[in-house]
């Protein structure tokens, strides 16, 4: 399984520069950056974990080094600091991102690490909370906020130890990526009030839009708690 780990070099030092009105600047910033990443991880078909702003995490398998190498160069006209970049491969996907990790701490600026690694199909999972809806209008916002992160807090628990990712979409929903040999152990423990739409395919875009169509169908017919879309 394959990660590409992008890292904004110095980047806690470039907010350090905007003074002490600076929350709002920064915040825009990371907007902007979100907004690129995943617009041009959706043209070279990888999917973006973009889990702290200043380091990006990129599903890879299925992706071309052509493809990160585009997009790693076009990031850099949207990063206030330099670039750093590495592709590493894991048998698993926690495995792939700590090697990346690892990889990319020791680049120097602007620089990229590409090796060519076998590709592995893409797991992609699409979870929702049951009636989330009703939960915010007979709630509140923020408690309503509150209940995603305390599911996407038990997810990450569970995906992690399986050698998973997960990334919060907003309001009730969450994307796990993991092995093929993990998809049993996940849906032996489906979260109560949980769906599961899951999506196997050669590249991470692929999948993601195999989950959300296996969520879909979930929601149409209520017959299950969980669905795959593979071919």
């Amino acid at each position: 399984m394959k990660v590409f780990a992008i890292r904004l070099h110095h980047y806690r030092e470039w907010t350090e520069t905007l003074g002490y009105d600076r929350e709002w600047k920064i915040q825009k910033t990371q907007a902007k950056l979100s907004f690129f990443v995943n617009l041009l991880s959706s043209r070279i078909w990888a999917f973006p974990l973009v889990t702290r702003f200043d380091n990006l995490i990129i599903i890879s398998d299925g992706v071309s080094n052509k493809g990160l190498s585009f997009l790693f160069n076009k990031l850099k006209k949207y990063s206030p600091v330099p670039l750093k970049g590495c592709l590493s491969f894991g048998d698993t996907l926690r495995e792939a991102e700590e090697n990346a990790s690892r990889c990319v701490n020791e680049l120097s600026p602007q620089e990229i690490w590409l090796e060519d690694y076998p590709d592995s199909k893409v797991v992609a999972v699409h979870a929702d909370v049951d009636s989330f809806t009703e939960f915010t209008e007979s709630t509140s916002i923020y408690t309503s906020f509150k209940r995603s992160m305390d599911v996407m807090i038990e997810l990450q628990r569970r995906v992690y130890s399986m050698g998973g990712l997960l990334q919060y979409l907003g309001g009730d929903n969450f994307m796990m990526f993991l092995g093929e040999n993990q998809i049993k152990n996940l849906l032996s423990e489906i979260p109560e009030g949980l769906k599961m739409g899951i999506g196997i395919c050669n590249n991470p875009r692929c999948a993601v839009a195999r989950s959300t169509e296996a969520l879909t169908r979930i929601r149409e017919s209520r017959d299950s708690r969980w669905k795959l879309v593979d071919v």
